[in-house]
């Protein structure tokens, strides 16, 4: 949930994007990355009304109402009042690109995150073949600690546009201090990402990132305690 909320969240700022001609090829993608993460983090703990970004840090969700249905999975049920907090206290542990193979990499860690709220479900799981019913009513206070993403991908040509972008190949896995998850968010994610990416050169994408952490930076958040 929260691996997918920040990734959604990031696709929310550049989804505002708009091809862009001023050359700023001085910044390179790395730097520019680095510098839209950074004014990212300050932005979130008050949001950026103008780009329709609400507050992120902390991410809350009044009421969320989900139905489910996978073959012997049937799900209904929602979630309330969730309140996430230490998304804009990420770290970026390291990450490269390399302008000859147009390969990049990531690792980020979130130190701790504190989740609060309820969920309610109710159905029928698929367990061996069978389906067994489930009815839960619970409240959750959760703490993570070291939720970490690793990750590369690699940029190729779009398939729909001839001078665009698109992810050729996009790895990333999470870890929540030692186990080991993969939720294959990118089979879900890298469409759309690459839908954006269709409509920007790698100078384009590179000056957009670069003035968008311009922008975030001159509103300088003072979140309220």
């Amino acid at each position: 949930m929260i691996a997918k909320a920040f990734l959604l969240a990031l696709l929310v700022a550049v989804a505002s994007a708009t091809p862009v001609t001023q050359d700023t090829s001085m910044v390179g993608y790395r730097k520019a990355m680095d510098m839209f993460l950074d004014a990212w983090k300050k932005m979130i703990p008050c949001g950026f009304p103008s780009e329709n970004i609400p507050v992120l840090a902390p991410l809350t969700t009044d009421f969320y109402a989900f139905n489910y249905n996978n073959g012997e999975t049937n799900l209904v049920g929602n979630v309330s009042n969730i309140r996430i907090s230490g998304l804009n206290n990420f770290q970026v542990l390291s990450g490269s690109y390399d302008p000859t193979t147009l390969r990049a990499t990531f690792d980020v860690l979130f130190p701790e995150l504190q989740i609060l709220g309820s969920y309610e479900v109710e159905g029928t799981v698929g367990i061996g073949g069978l389906p067994l019913p489930i009815r839960q009513s619970v409240l959750i206070n959760k703490k993570l600690s070291d939720w970490r993403f690793v990750g590369d991908y690699t940029f190729a040509q779009s398939l729909s546009t001839s001078n665009g972008l698109r992810l050729a190949d996009f790895n990333l896995q999470y870890f929540v201090a030692d186990p080991y998850v993969n939720p294959m968010l990118e089979k879900y994610l890298v469409p759309t990402i690459n839908n954006l990416l269709s409509n920007v050169d790698m100078t384009q994408l590179t000056n957009y990132l670069a003035m968008q952490a311009e922008m975030w930076n001159n509103a300088a958040c003072i979140a309220q305690a």
